[in-house]
């Protein structure tokens, strides 16, 4: 697939992996499964070329933020650790709820992450 992307001209920068199990999962099991779900992503990222996989980052909404903010927090440091192995960042694609929030971000300290606003969500919310 790479080299089909090179004799065509087209860069990969970004990985998307979507429906990959809640980051922020409350139960350790269904966490540590969301992480080995989006893990098996990052060595193709790699592959292509890409500089960053895209993530959501949810947990459960029925728990307060502060709860919610930590389990994030321990998913998302865990998948940076490894996506660093990989020379990738990852990115939190903001969906609303708890990964709409910096802190979530600043909570997980560490450093291959960044928020990324989804444009094309906002875009719909503002013309309706």
């Amino acid at each position: 697939m790479a080299s089909i992307a090179d004799g065509e001209g087209v860069t990969s920068l970004l990985m998307m992996c979507g429906m990959e199990g809640n980051l922020g999962a409350p139960g350790k099991s269904a966490r540590t499964q969301a992480i080995e779900n989006h893990t098996k992503w990052l060595e193709p990222a790699k592959i292509l070329g890409c500089h960053s996989t895209r993530v959501t980052a949810r947990s459960d909404s029925s728990l307060v933020p502060e709860e919610q903010q930590r389990l994030v927090a321990d998913g998302l440091r865990a998948l940076c650790e490894l996506a660093d192995d990989f020379g990738l960042n990852v990115l939190v694609e903001n969906h609303g709820g708890i990964e709409d929030t910096a802190s979530s971000m600043r909570a997980a300290d560490t450093e291959p992450s960044a928020s990324m606003r989804a444009f094309e969500r906002q875009e719909r919310y503002w013309s309706e």
